[in-house]
């Protein structure tokens, strides 16, 4: 889900409430993590995102429109404000 304003503020709470207990181990590096760790943000935003646009091409919904150079361009911004917050 997608949401802005009141909503996205209730939403993002709800969501940190349940990642503040998801841990484990990668399965890839044998590494611990935890699914609270901010350095996590961006490639979850930039997997969101990119799961949008290819959903739109599928569907015909959401990001449909833009091609490949300006999904990457608006990919790019997303990436720079999840590192901010």
């Amino acid at each position: 889900m997608i949401t802005f304003g009141e909503r996205a503020v209730a939403a993002t709470a709800a969501v940190r409430r349940i990642h503040d207990h998801a841990r484990g181990i990668d399965a890839v590096n044998g590494l611990p993590y935890e699914a609270s760790d901010p350095s996590l943000l961006p490639g979850v935003h930039a997997t969101l995102l990119w799961s949008c646009r290819d959903a739109g091409k599928v569907f015909g919904t959401f990001l449909s429109g833009p091609g490949v150079l300006e999904a990457r361009r608006r990919i790019t911004l997303r990436m720079r404000a999840a590192r901010l917050s």
